[in-house]
Formats: C-alpha cells, sequence, structure tokens
C-alpha cells in the first residue's frame, strides 16, 4: 500500500521523456499519474475506516492506524517524491554523479548517468 504510488508517478515521468523542459515534465506526468494515485489512496483510506467499525478493539485501532497512514502516505508522494525525482532530473541533466551530487561526471568514470543529449 503506497508503494505502487511511486511507481505510477515514475512511469509517467518516464513516459514524458520527450518533453525537453523539466518542470513541463513534472506536470505533465503528474496530470497523468496523479488521478490514478489519488483514487487508490481514498479508496484505500475508505475501506480502513469502514473497517475501524468493527467491534474488536485491535482491529479497530489498526484500520485507525492504517487510514492516517494511508493519508501520510499520499501527502508524502504528492510532495516529497515528486521533489525528489525533479532534483535527480536536473542532476542527470547536469552529468552529476548519483550520490556525491556535487561531483561532475566524465563518460570514462564508470558512474551511470543519463546524460541530456
Amino acid at each position: 500500500v503506497g508503494v505502487d504510488d511511486t511507481f505510477v508517478i515514475m512511469d509517467s515521468w518516464w513516459d514524458c521523456a520527450h518533453l525537453p523542459d523539466m518542470k513541463e515534465r513534472m506536470i505533465t506526468a503528474l496530470k497523468h499519474a496523479g488521478p490514478a494515485i489519488t483514487i487508490t489512496s481514498v479508496t484505500d483510506l475508505i475501506a480502513f475506516l469502514a473497517g475501524s467499525s468493527t467491534a474488536l478493539p485491535a482491529l479497530k485501532d489498526f484500520c485507525y492506524y492504517a487510514s492516517v497512514g494511508i493519508a501520510f502516505d499520499f501527502v508524502f508522494q504528492c510532495t516529497f517524491v515528486v521533489a525528489i525525482a525533479y532534483l535527480d532530473s536536473v542532476r542527470q541533466e547536469k552529468a552529476r554523479a548519483d550520490m556525491l551530487c556535487c561531483v561532475p561526471v566524465t563518460d570514462d568514470s564508470g558512474v551511470c548517468v543519463n546524460k541530456a543529449e
């Protein structure tokens, strides 16, 4: 629950690779991925809130906890994951290293980056 949202966002991101402007690419990717992750998050949230109406105290608490987790995950996916994906694309465009993003990379360094052509 929730990790699939990252896959949907990143799949839309790679589908928009033909767009040269990174900001426009992210906007287009979120236009495509946004409804899907919103619908799945809302239905998961509703399902767990409905489950919290049970008489079993442990299950009721679990459903409340899961509902809060799903709501947080949705906000996290729409803010933090999207921001990190954008910053990583800027890093790739500038041909910077993966872990040490302030280090420029040359072709023969062996570091895997996608350089803008």
